[in-house]
């Protein structure tokens, strides 16, 4: 069905108005081109490719797919359609009222471009007329509700909100006009989302993992923890269940931020570093993406070195609290009473280059588990829970790798406490001297227990991570065209 033969819906008509069954029968039966009743992945890709959308990804397809197939049987037919387009008709109807400042049922150009100033989008005239004309079906220069909702239909759900829908208009008018320098620019929220998201994904974990934490950085810490059972032994006694618990709320008050800070740095930094190559005019590689191992790998170094620098004073005082003391004001006083402000800084600089390796290493083998996820799936994206796993094996390959710098960080961040005398002027001199008193092995020191935190704590930081990002929508759908591979063979059918 043509464009001209959809019915024809008054600009004065108020979006209140009740849906049809015979108006959401003309939008499917537009994209259904060849009227078998059903919607299949050829047709909903060339629907994507005359509105703007991500039609060469394969993980948008699949997910309208998905999100259409209300009954999970296999297909989309015109009740699966209409089921989700009746479940979502509220959310559009409060995104379009939002844009229809006057009520008048249609969108004008000064509506978009009041909405375009509010959400900080450097838009001119004519660019803003191109959004209208890219969804403009009857060439009156505005947009009214079944125009809007027929782009809307075609979103993934989790951007079926004003901004969202919003900058995905931006998008797709860019892209069709070939407009690239925006089409990475980043809503404002999404730094802040990103923020959030990482500081709440870092505590739920964190919290679940805390004593084998504790057992981690007694066995890093003190030279005479050398057997799991003997120090869990110390750590119940140390007051029960709450002994297994000692240092939690510092471990919880530095691993928030920290998290927060890592995931909001790395991924604005992949940003930065896309909307430059994409400037550069530097092609996707086969599987989606512009970017090297080598730039992931220093985006991530540079969020370590960012998290470290904004709480590193937190971590000193949560290994002396896994020590033993009592009271965090009584600890910070005793640490700057004892050694001035520097004291909170002790081992500083093997903290920062841990953190900087295990980041780097960290977010770039992940993205590599990640890219060949997408190989071997034909270019679709992993899961949330997916992401998770891919996560915590890189992890584990990252955590042998830096375990002797955490050690070494240990052990000079305890220096001066109680029945810990000032032994080491450096990290260097501080391996040679523990591996020539206790042996190579001592910087492997808590390693069982280290894995045994990790795996766990860092699979449930990306799970939520992502499953947060994903149902907010942070990205939007640009995402989807950095992850795009244009390969028939790749596309999901239904």
């Amino acid at each position: 069905m043509s464009a001209d033969s959809l019915p024809e819906e008054s600009k004065q008509q108020a979006p209140d108005t009740e849906n049809t069954d015979l108006d959401i029968r003309a939008i499917f039966d537009e994209i259904d081109t060849n009227h078998n009743g059903r919607l299949e992945a050829e047709e909903l890709k060339r629907g994507l490719q005359r509105l703007g959308l991500p039609h060469d990804s394969p993980a948008y397809l699949d997910q309208l797919l998905k999100q259409y197939d209300e009954d999970k049987d296999g297909t989309v037919d015109f009740w699966d359609f209409q089921h989700y387009v009746m479940r979502k008709e509220r959310a559009i109807r409060r995104a379009f009222k939002a844009l229809d400042e006057d009520d008048s049922g249609a969108i004008s150009l000064i509506e978009l471009k009041h909405a375009l100033q509010e959400s900080w989008v450097p838009l001119t005239d004519d660019d803003a007329m191109d959004m209208i004309h890219l969804l403009d079906r009857d060439g009156d220069d505005q947009i009214n509700y079944n125009e809007f909702r027929h782009f809307v239909y075609l979103l993934p759900e989790n951007q079926i909100s004003r901004d969202n829908i919003l900058f995905s208009w931006v998008d797709s008018a860019d892209w069709m006009d070939g407009i690239e320098y925006r089409l990475s620019m980043t809503p404002p929220r999404a730094p802040l989302q990103r923020f959030l998201a990482g500081g709440v994904a870092g505590a739920l974990s964190r919290a679940s993992a805390a004593p084998f934490e504790r057992l981690r950085t007694m066995m890093m810490a003190e030279p005479s923890n050398r057997h799991v059972w003997g120090t869990l032994k110390k750590m119940w006694a140390d007051g029960g269940v709450q002994g297994m618990f000692k240092g939690n709320l510092a471990t919880m008050t530095k691993v928030v931020p920290q998290t927060a800070v890592q995931f909001a740095v790395y991924d604005t930094c992949k940003e930065v570093m896309y909307a430059q190559a994409e400037r550069a005019g530097v092609p996707d590689t086969e599987h989606g993406t512009r970017l090297t191992a080598w730039q992931h790998l220093m985006a991530g170094c540079i969020a370590g070195a960012a998290a470290t620098a904004v709480t590193y004073p937190l971590e000193t005082l949560r290994t002396h609290m896994a020590m033993g003391s009592n009271n965090y004001g009584t600890v910070a006083k005793d640490i700057i009473g004892s050694h001035g402000y520097s004291g909170l800084y002790q081992g500083f600089h093997a903290g920062l280059y841990s953190s900087i390796i295990s980041n780097g290493l960290g977010f770039s083998s992940y993205e590599i588990g990640v890219q060949k996820y997408r190989e071997w799936n034909n270019g679709r994206s992993p899961s949330p829970a997916q992401r998770g796993f891919i996560a915590g094996g890189s992890a584990l390959v990252v955590m042998t790798a830096i375990m002797p710098m955490e050690v070494i960080t240990r052990r000079l961040q305890i220096q001066g406490r109680e029945g810990h005398p000032h032994l080491y002027a450096g990290s260097w001199e501080c391996a040679k001297r523990m591996v020539a008193a206790e042996g190579l092995t001592s910087l492997y020191r808590g390693s069982l227990s280290s894995y045994m935190k990790v795996l766990p704590s860092i699979c449930v930081v990306r799970f939520l991570y992502e499953g947060l990002m994903q149902a907010w929508g942070t990205g939007g759908i640009h995402k989807y065209r950095q992850q795009s591979k244009n390969d028939d063979d790749s596309w999901p059918s239904i």
